[in-house]
């Protein structure tokens, strides 16, 4: 009963009501602009500014020093 059909280029996003406080800072962009911004390069901006996504100085001093790998696991090998 009729043609369905999608674009290839077709994204969609749910916000749900309790995410207001994402939208107070884009109230002059519309759904489209706020998409973009929020999701630039594929990144997630409200996501990185959470509490649970910041670093503590334990997490930074592990960064700066070495890793010591002790077996790779799963590597694949290709026939030549």
């Amino acid at each position: 009963v009729g043609e369905v059909w999608q674009h290839h280029n077709l994204r969609l996003a749910y916000i749900a009501q309790h995410s207001m406080h994402h939208l107070e800072a884009s109230l002059e962009n519309t759904p489209l602009q706020y998409i973009q911004n929020r999701f630039y390069m594929g990144r997630d901006k409200e996501l990185a500014k959470m509490s649970t996504m910041a670093l503590t100085e334990e997490d930074k001093a592990q960064m700066e020093g070495r890793g010591a790998i002790i077996k790779v696991q799963g590597r694949q090998t290709r026939s030549g």
